[in-house]
């Protein structure tokens, strides 16, 4: 059996990537940032020029190992992988938002309830009595239970 050298090259550990004179460069040096969204947004600011222009072979690498979301027509011999990245980031950035608005509506549902079931305890209403009025589809009557403790101290519900 020949041996034959192997080269293993590994993006996270590349510090200059000036030396690659291919695409080569370009998709390693994206493949090292990819988990950082900032980094990688500065890189395509940075690197436009490189970018916007990436032939049709190396934007399909990208969009394999990077596991980016695009479509790259038959015809097309270069990809504005700016223009690709960008929209990853946004899209990223409203799936963010949207799941901080959710937790931030359930939060302030919590409260109005805790605030809800204080009230109803500083008036001798038992958890019973309180749990049958508030008709709350995203809490089971164990949270419920537990924002009870929370607003009353009280573990019996009974005064």
């Amino acid at each position: 059996m020949n041996d034959y050298r192997l080269n293993l090259l590994v993006p996270g550990e590349i510090e200059d990537f000036s030396k690659f004179h291919t695409e080569l460069g370009a998709v390693l040096e994206v493949l090292k940032v990819m988990e950082d969204r900032e980094t990688l947004a500065e890189l395509m600011r940075e690197k436009s020029n490189v970018y916007e222009h990436l032939p049709r072979d190396a934007a399909e690498l990208l969009r394999i190992f990077a596991k980016i979301d695009m479509e790259i027509e038959e015809d097309e011999e270069e990809i504005n992988m700016c223009r690709a990245i960008d929209e990853m980031v946004a899209e990223a950035r409203e799936v963010g938002e949207e799941a901080g608005k959710k937790i931030g509506r359930k939060e302030g549902r919590e409260n109005l309830i805790t605030n809800i079931m204080r009230n109803f305890s500083r008036f001798g209403v038992t958890f019973e009595e309180a749990s049958s009025y508030i008709s709350e589809e995203d809490f089971s009557r164990d949270q419920l239970r537990g924002l009870w403790e929370k607003a009353c101290g009280d573990k019996t519900g009974i005064m």
